[in-house]
């Protein structure tokens, strides 16, 4: 065999390898905005394995802390700032509020199976 009859089969490999490595990145997580009293959107869906960030477009601090206080806290998230990534390890529906404002400002994360619409 020939150098130029081995290009097609190199090309298909290079594709094979690139798809499986795709397929097998987390998804990117979902966003989240903490506006004055509110989450927008107020729900989400996430795969399990997926996780949520929160950003702070607000004039003043906020918090996302599921009601059980102890699945997830961003801790306080100021002005203008974005937590760290939470991941969802566990199918289920997950409410959370924020710490400061108390429950009038609350939402809820539907953990979904990966691959589920």
């Amino acid at each position: 065999m020939n150098r130029l009859s081995l290009l097609p089969l190199a090309g298909v490999l290079i594709f094979t390898a690139s798809v499986a490595l795709s397929a097998n990145e987390p998804p990117a997580p979902i966003s989240v905005v903490m506006k004055s009293i509110s989450y927008d959107p107020k729900s989400v869906e996430v795969p399990v394995g997926g996780s949520v960030v929160w950003t702070n477009k607000a004039f003043t601090n906020h918090t996302a802390t599921s009601d059980d206080g102890q699945t997830f806290d961003t801790g306080e998230i100021k002005p203008n700032e974005s937590s760290n990534p939470v991941k969802f390890d566990k199918e289920g529906e997950l409410n959370y509020h924020c710490k400061i404002h108390g429950k009038t400002m609350s939402g809820v994360v539907v953990v979904k199976p990966a691959g589920a619409n």
